[in-house]
């Protein structure tokens, strides 16, 4: 097993939930909900998507949905 880190978002700040948080592998995310386009990402570029769907709605009337899958698991062949 590894883990990814981006240190790049270390300088990010966001609201934090009290509590424990309890994030499920293998389970994604819908940060934003839509009807014309998906959008599948991870990480950094969660952000960057996310404002790129408010771009495409306030200058395109586009609708678009924003999924963080939030853990990527390898592809593994099936057994022979």
């Amino acid at each position: 097993m590894f883990f990814l880190e981006n240190t790049i978002l270390y300088g990010v700040e966001g609201e934090v939930p009290d509590g424990d948080i309890l994030v499920p592998l293998g389970v994604a995310d819908v940060k934003r909900a839509g009807t014309d386009l998906t959008i599948v990402t991870y990480g950094r570029c969660v952000l960057h998507s996310l404002a790129a769907a408010e771009v495409l709605q306030k200058q395109h009337g586009v609708s678009v949905e924003i999924v963080d899958l939030r853990s990527i698991r390898r592809w593994t062949s099936p057994p022979c």
